[in-house]
């Protein structure tokens, strides 16, 4: 400020009542009172005008808070998001549950039949086993001189034998071998539990009864118990068999059902392309790691315009661009960033160098970790900040500028620091995480002190479904930033169809964003717009934001490298 003068005398004399001038510029302003003291008078009045301040507490402050209710917009935003997840759950828990409901269906009774069918294929072919015995050829129960028990006379009736079909003689000389062998087997097929208990007495009857017991069940019936049981044992011995290799085949099923519920109609991938609804943020700054990850070079360009006609107003751009590197294996990127606060009160200037290198795990995996080098320049325009007491550059961050009475000490900051990140990319999903600020550059562009900037910590994830065809495509994310006072997460995701996009997202702080947009293979626009809290204001307001990002052809041999 030059020194006083007719033309400034009722600035001096402001700022002397505020309390903002310097030693030596109040010797200034009194050197010039004494060579014209008729601006004692003015100087009387400032004195007289200046108004003490009175502190004034609100004892119920909380009443005072406006509590936002959880609207519509955020349950139909969170709706949104998780409605094909819900979806694609109950289709395929619907359809394994009716795969386990058959699997039950095929129950031991069929398996059992199955082995019959083989054994008469035996006896066809004269092999001979427990089935053509002579006791299964030629023994009949006689009834008329042995007091069969009732149960063994139904079970072994010639009604029972013949649910094939076939017709059986009386003297049991020319029954069909298929009759003959469901004569003896099928009375296990139709037991119950009651008769399984009763043939169990009998195979003890048969192993350890009396002389008197086994002449009342009869030999020929417990013979033929005998050599039903044995088959009964072949069979359930095959059946246990069987059943290990069908529980395989039922896995190798489930499996093959996953896979084709992967690929058709909808198939989960990863583009390596995301789009996020974090406001003032591109890909690069969400993930370091993203830098040449798509192996094709990448333009980006970011405008926003944030708290409109508030004192915290903000305008930002952004310039990226990245790519990927033969020589370098990895990809290499640079961004230039510039921000004006309050009207070109606080400048903000700064370029980032990011260098990631792509390491192939397997084919569908890579790992890829990122170094990010970034320096700036923060310029004080200290006229245009005068009536400011405090400063929100970054959300959620409040700083008070220069209170109690101090006065900037210069107007260029200069600053530097490192960030490093990692990111592992598979065919389906993506996931980072990275730090930022690690040498905690000094930022005290604010008050005349020491004050240095902290650890700022992001984390991601995401993937998209896509259908058979490729002309749609659904793309959640989670996101979430600790950058000082700011700790949020990001629930959000894109929708397209054909080149139509849209998409939205909500934090965990209620922040609700939208975007509308067009995307093709090389080129992509996209309009959001939020609603954003802020800490100095204590309320919401809408900010806008557009990106264009243009995507040039894919690197051939860095993806024979990446074996992708």
């Amino acid at each position: 400020m030059s020194g006083p003068s007719f033309s400034n005398i009722d600035l001096w004399l402001f700022e002397l009542e505020e309390g903002n001038l310097s030693p030596t510029q109040i010797q200034q302003l009194e050197l010039f009172l004494l060579q014209h003291p008729e601006y004692d008078v003015d100087k009387d009045v400032w004195e007289i005008a200046k108004v003490q301040p009175k502190e004034m507490i609100f004892p119920n402050q909380d009443v005072l808070l406006k509590k936002r209710e959880f609207g519509w917009f955020y349950v139909a935003s969170i709706a949104s998001i998780f409605l094909l997840f819900f979806s694609f759950d109950s289709s395929f828990f619907s359809s394994f549950s009716e795969q386990n409901l058959q699997a039950k269906k095929y129950s031991q009774t069929t398996l059992m039949r199955k082995m019959i069918d083989k054994e008469i294929h035996e006896i066809q072919k004269g092999k001979g086993n427990s089935l053509t015995s002579s006791a299964f050829k030629t023994k009949q129960v006689n009834t008329n001189n042995r007091p069969i028990q009732p149960k063994i006379k139904s079970l072994f009736s010639s009604e029972n034998a013949l649910n094939t079909g076939k017709s059986v003689s009386k003297n049991n000389t020319d029954k069909p071998v298929q009759a003959e062998v469901f004569e003896k087997v099928n009375p296990i097929l139709a037991m119950n539990e009651e008769e399984t208990v009763y043939f169990e007495s009998l195979d003890q009857i048969s192993n350890n009864g009396s002389e008197v017991d086994r002449i009342i069940v009869g030999e020929e019936s417990l013979t033929m118990l005998k050599d039903i049981s044995s088959l009964t044992a072949e069979v359930y011995k095959k059946q246990s068999v069987r059943t290990s290799k069908s529980f395989q085949k039922k896995m190798r099923s489930f499996a093959r059902k996953i896979e084709r519920m992967a690929n058709n109609p909808v198939a989960l991938k990863n583009y390596r392309d995301p789009d996020f609804h974090i406001p003032g943020l591109l890909i690069n700054d969400v993930n370091f790691s993203s830098t040449g990850t798509m192996l094709a070079n990448r333009f980006q360009a970011l405008s926003r315009i944030q708290w409109l006609g508030r004192e915290n107003e903000q305008f930002m751009n952004q310039i990226a661009f990245d790519g990927y590197s033969n020589v370098m294996k990895g990809g290499i990127g640079i961004q230039l960033n510039h921000t004006t606060y309050a009207d070109g009160g606080i400048n903000v200037s700064n370029v980032a160098i990011a260098y990631s290198p792509k390491l192939s795990l397997t084919k569908t995996v890579t790992f890829e970790p990122s170094i990010r080098f970034k320096m700036g320049k923060k310029v004080l325009n200290y006229q245009r900040m005068e009536s400011v007491n405090e400063v929100e550059l970054s959300r959620q961050n409040m700083q008070s500028f220069y209170s109690s009475g101090q006065t900037p000490n210069g107007q260029n900051l200069w600053y530097k620091d490192l960030g490093v990140g990692l990111m592992m990319n598979t065919e389906w999903f993506f996931v980072s995480a990275q730090v930022d600020n690690l040498f905690r550059h000094r930022d005290n562009i604010y008050e005349n002190d020491t004050r240095r900037s902290n650890f700022y910590y992001s984390f991601s994830a995401g993937t998209d479904w896509v259908s058979q065809d490729k002309k749609m495509s659904f793309s959640p994310y989670v996101v979430y930033q600790n950058n000082e006072h700011l700790s949020e997460g990001w629930l959000g995701a894109n929708y397209r169809l054909n080149w139509f996009t849209i998409g939205a997202g909500v934090s965990t702080l209620l922040d609700p964003t939208a975007s509308i947009g067009v995307k093709f293979k090389h080129f992509s626009f996209q309009y959001t717009t939020d609603y954003l809290s802020s800490d100095m204001m204590q309320k919401r307001a809408i900010s806008h934001q557009v990106t264009l990002r243009i995507v040039g052809k894919s690197n051939r041999f860095g993806k024979r490298t990446l074996n992708l």
